[in-house]
């Protein structure tokens, strides 16, 4: 776990507009994926395999951003959601990323994405965005929940093939 925690220093900084503070090392990453995969596992272990039409999976925050691609790897009939609980990057930031692919990859596993938005008036672009795929302002009258899921799918979609 102590390794988990010294991933933070990488994907912390960056949704949170500080990249000059943000450090990647590989070890962290791949401390970071077998975290990740072990969330998966246990989850899909734990799903219904007689109710296939009731079974949900909730994954919350950045440090769990794998996992809905791994479980809907293993379980094409779960549903899933994703919320983080903090402020997505702008495309600039994002771009910054070592494992950006990976992060987008694993977020774009669930069936729902929830993203926590900057305050008003923080230092925080009032655009995020999911490169090449989805870009919202806030305040624009998108509707968000289509935005998001038509990404979800056609990024599902191109995986799967």
């Amino acid at each position: 776990m102590k390794r988990l925690l010294l991933l933070l220093p990488l994907l912390w900084p960056l949704f949170h507009s500080l990249p000059e503070r943000a450090r990647f090392d590989q070890r962290d990453w791949e401390t970071y994926e077998r975290v990740n995969a072990r969330f998966a596992e246990a989850s899909t272990e734990r799903l219904d395999p007689t109710q296939p039409d009731d079974n949900l999976v909730w994954v919350h925050d950045y440090q769990l951003q794998l996992v809905p691609r791994l479980i809907w790897g293993k379980r094409l009939d779960v549903r899933i959601g994703f919320f983080n609980h903090i402020p997505f990057p702008s495309v600039e930031l994002f771009s910054q990323l070592p494992k950006r692919n990976s992060i987008l990859r694993g977020l774009l596993g669930a069936d729902l994405l929830g993203f926590q938005f900057a305050p008003r008036g923080a230092s925080q672009d009032k655009h995020w965005g999911i490169p090449g795929l989805l870009w919202v302002e806030q305040g624009s009258g998108q509707n968000l929940h289509d935005a998001v899921a038509y990404a979800g799918d056609h990024l599902k979609s191109a995986l799967n093939s």
